[in-house]
């Protein structure tokens, strides 16, 4: 009895697995004839499709890559209001560090740190004068035209906090740290040299206003208030992040 189920169990499976093999073997040939080629040229198209739709994001989100920028700073001269008198600005020298966020094409906020030497003409020629050290502490609002990796055109306005330590010798007695404020308008340009990295240049124009406590050695103290309008140059590489 168990011989005859088995016999026949094979009779029936044995031509049901030949028909899927043949059925197999139908597809593919029919595929290799052409058959299928609207099917094939279906999902290939797709595929393109997407590549195309995923290619337009990627453009779209280079442009809104935030990035960060180290760059050598220059002040071209300028005009320093004391009290009792203007004075020339001596050229100054420094470095920047500027972190950018967009947020749309054409519009970026960000935030900025400088740190420069500077002295004025009159102290420049006194043997006991020194340079002074100028802290910015910057928020940057920039309007832009970008060109996808290629260039960027953009104008901006900083804003910020000032910290001034004033030499001794040029400010006539122990000078107090001076705090202040600065606000500014610059102009530039951005260059990519690859997909993530580049150069910019850029100029600008900055009025910072501070004032110093100074304890002469006399004893006593007096405040000595000033302003500078200083334009600048910078040159600077950054990298997207």
């Amino acid at each position: 009895m168990h011989r005859f189920l088995n016999v026949s169990f094979a009779r029936l499976v044995y031509p049901a697995c030949v028909a899927c093999v043949a059925c197999l073997v139908c597809l593919s040939a029919s595929a290799a004839l052409g058959v299928l080629t609207p099917v094939r040229a279906c999902a290939q198209s797709l595929t393109l499709e997407q590549e195309r739709r995923q290619t337009e994001q990627w453009n779209a989100r280079k442009l809104l890559h935030r990035s960060i920028e180290l760059a050598l700073l220059g002040g071209l001269g300028g005009t320093a209001h004391l009290p009792h008198s203007d004075v020339n600005l001596e050229p100054a020298y420094g470095f920047a560090m500027r972190y950018e966020h967009p947020l749309m094409r054409y519009l970026v906020l960000g935030g900025q740190f400088d740190l420069e030497s500077w002295t004025t003409a009159p102290w420049s020629r006194a043997p006991a004068a020194g340079h002074s050290t100028l802290f910015d502490f910057q928020l940057l609002t920039k309007l832009r035209y970008p060109i996808p990796d290629r260039a960027e055109f953009y104008a901006g306005m900083p804003f910020g906090a000032v910290i001034n330590s004033g030499d001794d010798g040029a400010f006539g007695g122990r000078t107090r740290i001076g705090l202040g404020w600065g606000i500014g308008a610059l102009a530039g340009a951005r260059f990519a040299t690859s997909p993530s990295t580049g150069f910019a240049v850029e100029l600008g124009m900055m009025h910072r206003a501070f004032e110093h406590v100074i304890v002469p050695s006399t004893g006593g103290h007096y405040r000595i208030p000033m302003s500078m309008l200083q334009p600048q140059i910078m040159f600077g590489l950054f990298a997207r992040i």
